[in-house]
């Protein structure tokens, strides 16, 4: 089950869309035929962005979304903190 959560609160679920070769952050992305094309833009700003290998509790995610990771924590897939590039 796929799962889209925003600071513990959940905004979808059960929808598609890790499954090809791209993920696009801040933006809704999709191809025509070669040309990449884009919309319905993020109005906001993103901290970090964190993938788990498994489904995490609201309990969890409130727990831990105030604390950095290292980046090497069980279970996490993929780790960005946007921070450190701007």
């Amino acid at each position: 089950r796929q799962m889209c959560i925003r600071d513990s609160s959940m905004l979808s679920a059960g929808w598609s869309g890790f499954g090809g070769s791209f993920l696009w952050l801040g933006s809704r992305g999709w191809f025509e035929g070669t040309e990449e094309k884009h919309d319905e833009f993020y109005q906001g700003q993103i901290d970090e962005f964190r993938v788990w290998r498994a489904a995490r509790s609201a309990e969890q995610i409130k727990r831990d979304m105030r604390y950095m990771l290292d980046g090497n924590e069980p279970g996490l897939l993929f780790y960005h903190a946007f921070d450190k590039y701007v």
